[in-house]
């Protein structure tokens, strides 16, 4: 039976994308493909530190046995503990059975229907949790009979990871079932996350997700300024270049904390009001802080 490295696991609303709000599961998987380092940095590159001298990589980890323990980074990407080796030690591997225990708990009844007929999601983040090895699991927890019941899944990605034959089969079973399969795809831009094109863009792997059968794609773009806006539209047209029917695209805030929203949100509100891309805010970072497990 195949094992993970989950960092996490929690119950709360979706504070992203397409189904903002929503009362959802959140499973989140260990290990990343980019770093997206200058995120929360100057654009200034002689100001920028390197990933290795950044707080949350030079912070002492003794006595740290959880991850509700540690800050949300505030430099580089907010969710680098779940990807840096150096935190390891604070994931847990699941079976699939276990890690169906596990969230189950969370759900009310145990369901994943509550007592008012309403559907909790099930989001599958990282990390990216789309990395080849990840992927049989995801195909057996949707294979499993507690599966019977889900009905909306999102796997939140980063859209560098194509998706292989078992996985496909599982998915397009799940459609068959009447499940529906949310793809939140948030490219990584140059201008901002320092990833460079050829590594972060590839429409090959987002036209594997449009050939699952009844899934709904979006984009969700991380925004600072103009320039990131230019830099995301080129990605845009990259992708329908290449066939790719795109749904709806987000831009989103950049900034880990409250206070660094102060400084972009409204930013990123008024070029939607020009563009006509729609706004994501991040509702976890208002209601919560971001802290983690929410």
């Amino acid at each position: 039976m195949p094992k993970i490295d989950i960092t996490e696991v929690f119950k709360s609303v979706q504070g992203e994308g397409h189904h903002v709000g929503a009362p959802s599961i959140f499973v989140r998987s260990f290990l990343c493909n980019l770093q997206c380092e200058f995120f929360g940095q100057s654009k200034e590159p002689s100001e920028r530190i390197s990933l290795k001298d950044m707080p949350h990589m030079t912070m002492s980890l003794d006595g740290i046995t959880s991850l509700e323990q540690l800050p949300i980074p505030t430099m580089g990407c907010d969710s680098a503990m779940s990807w840096a080796k150096r935190f390891k030690h604070l994931t847990k591997s699941y079976n699939v059975d276990e890690l169906i225990n596990h969230y189950t708990d969370l759900l009310p009844r145990g369901s994943w229907v509550s007592e008012q007929g309403q559907d909790f999601h099930l989001v599958i983040t990282g990390g990216e949790p789309l990395l080849p090895k990840n992927q049989d699991f995801w195909a057996s927890l949707l294979d499993h009979e507690h599966s019977i019941s889900l009905r909306n899944v999102t796997f939140e990605t980063n859209g560098t990871q194509e998706i292989g034959i078992n996985l496909k089969r599982a998915l397009n079973g799940f459609v068959m079932r009447g499940g529906k399969v949310t793809w939140s795809v948030s490219p990584k831009l140059e201008t901002n996350s320092g990833e460079p094109w050829e590594k972060a863009i590839i429409p090959s792997a987002l036209k594997t997700y449009a050939l699952c059968r009844g899934g709904y794609l979006y984009l969700k773009f991380v925004i600072r300024d103009e320039e990131d806006l230019e830099a995301a539209e080129k990605v845009i047209d990259s992708y329908y270049l290449n066939n790719i029917d795109l749904d709806n695209i987000y831009l989103m805030p950049e900034g880990a904390v409250d206070s660094q929203l102060k400084d972009t949100k409204n930013k990123v509100v008024d070029m939607c009001m020009r563009t006509g891309y729609k706004f994501s805010p991040r509702l976890h970072v208002d209601l919560f802080g971001n802290a983690w497990m929410t």
